[in-house]
């Protein structure tokens, strides 16, 4: 077990950033719209439906693989088992992924950061194949091609995907061994098996109170976490600190596991990028000071990314307050829809906190 006795205050801070710029083109609600100037955190406003989850996703996609694609649809709630004829199932899969549904549109994201890092994703329709097998003509045919999807990267990284429907099911074959250099926090999915095998990482680095630490400050009760067998499968355990006892991290509120797995997730993703989705859900809202401040801390310490969406006004009035007066490492973000089309304004440097406190247009 790891407790908060062992930690120590956060370290310095490197000055990488995986993304400064951003360029998206015909991505699902946006036709044309940039990010000039992104910093260690961005927080993403705006009203429903203006574009927030679209701009979280559009950078997951572009700094993932195949599989962020898949994970995507999964996350919203899209089938994966197909039928009817050919334009209906190519609508169904890849339609939303291009501005106001125009599948001849070419839908491009591209990333500038630190170091020459550029990464960039492009999507494009193509016309499918259709294959049957003579040998079983009742078997649904093999959707071949509809759409391919070009990821270039750092080192030379450059690779495509075509996905296939096979026998009714979505198929990526070929995905590269990439490591993944993103991940989403969805607040609608938590997923307790990515946690432990990030905690049992962190723990065996000697980095583990990188989340005991900030988690047992915010929630006293708890002072440890370790990965304990129940019924022969692993569970991430807190203890209390009143009894010893340890109880499943699962059993605690949902405010609990998802502090639990941003942390995880900053501490994991070194030189990487985590996005949020609905920041605030699942905090009370006189802890989101102390959250914000954890957070900014310890990204700056693993020279982590952040992209996070909230409606909330007190999770705006206490990133102010986290900040400190210091605004260079935050950058606000408010999606907006103007002319059939959603559209980015950012707000960095001594513009930020004034924006924020009084409220103006950010909303």
């Amino acid at each position: 077990m790891v407790s908060a006795a062992q930690g120590g205050a956060y370290q310095g801070a490197g000055s990488y950033q995986m993304i400064r710029q951003v360029e998206l083109r015909n991505f699902r609600c946006f036709e044309n719209a940039s990010l000039p100037a992104c910093r260690r955190v961005n927080v993403v406003v705006g009203g429903n439906g203006a574009g927030k989850t679209a701009l979280l996703e559009a950078l997951f996609l572009t700094v993932g693989n195949p599989e962020s694609a898949l994970r995507l649809r999964h996350w919203r709630g899209y089938p994966n088992s197909f039928s009817g004829t050919t334009h209906t199932i190519q609508e169904a899969l890849w339609g939303d992924l291009f501005f106001d549904f125009d599948r001849t549109r070419v839908a491009t994201i591209s990333c500038e950061g630190d170091e020459g890092d550029s990464r960039s994703l492009t999507m494009q329709t193509q016309k499918p194949q259709l294959l049957f097998d003579v040998d079983s003509i009742d078997q649904a045919p093999t959707l071949r091609g509809s759409v391919n999807f070009n990821w270039q990267g750092p080192y030379g990284r450059n690779y495509n995907a075509t996905p296939d429907i096979v026998q009714g099911q979505l198929r990526i074959d070929q995905i590269p061994d990439a490591g993944a250099e993103a991940v989403m926090i969805n607040s609608l999915v938590n997923n307790s098996v990515e946690m432990i095998n990030r905690f049992s990482m962190l723990d065996k680095r000697g980095d583990a109170y990188d989340l005991i630490l900030p988690f047992s400050e915010q929630f006293e009760e708890h002072v440890g976490l370790s990965i304990q067998m129940i019924a022969g499968e692993p569970m991430l355990y807190a203890t209390v600190a009143a009894t010893g006892r340890k109880v499943p991290v699962g059993s605690l509120s949902s405010g609990m596991n998802k502090y639990l797995n941003i942390l995880s997730c900053i501490a994991t993703f070194n030189r990487g990028c985590v996005l949020i989705d609905e920041i605030e859900n699942g905090f009370h809202y006189s802890k989101m000071t102390a959250i914000w401040r954890s957070v900014i801390g310890l990204a700056k310490k693993h020279d982590c990314q952040i992209f996070a969406s909230t409606h909330s006004a007190e999770c705006l009035q206490s990133l102010v307050e986290a900040m400190s007066n210091d605004e260079s490492d935050v950058s606000l973000i408010r999606a907006y829809r103007k002319d059939g089309a959603s559209h980015l304004k950012q707000y960095v440097g001594s513009t930020l906190a004034a924006g924020i406190a009084h409220d103006e247009e950010l909303r």
